[in-house]
């Protein structure tokens, strides 16, 4: 079967904008994989700015971190829909700022939750303070 010229034309328009739509796409995902590493290290490094809340961290740190959970408090009045949402502010004040380390156990028990409830609602509470840390740029990539 021979293809005709307006066929053989259109084959390559197709082929042409597909390589152009898969070069677009790799520069997509390499721009995607910076954002990806900007994110990552942003958020390590407030995880470690919480876990060491208690002891080590600077006067600057801890007025950072203290401002950080007190607009995460505030930012309730907008998420009353959210039955989650106090409970996720509370466990980030057990889990990294009262004086007395806490165990998961015993924070399920003072919250009334399971530890599922605990492990997701630890991780949103982090992205939300993410979000008051940077902005949208405290928002993962994907």
């Amino acid at each position: 079967m021979m293809l005709g010229e307006n066929e053989i034309a259109r084959v390559m328009e197709i082929a042409e904008t597909t390589a152009r739509g898969l070069l677009e796409k790799k520069t997509a995902t390499a721009r995607e994989r910076v954002e990806c590493a900007a994110y990552s290290r942003r958020r390590e490094i407030l995880l470690d700015m919480l876990e060491v809340y208690r002891g080590d961290l600077s006067n600057s740190g801890r007025k950072f971190i203290d401002f950080l959970i007190e607009r995460h408090g505030r930012a309730y009045e907008y998420h009353k829909q959210d039955d989650f949402y106090r409970v996720r502010h509370n466990l980030l004040v057990l889990r990294y700022l009262v004086s007395e380390p806490m165990e998961k156990r015993d924070i399920c028990d003072r919250l009334n939750i399971k530890g599922h409830v605990y492990d997701r609602n630890l991780e949103k509470g982090i992205d939300e303070l993410m979000v008051h840390a940077f902005g949208v740029d405290g928002l993962p990539p994907w």
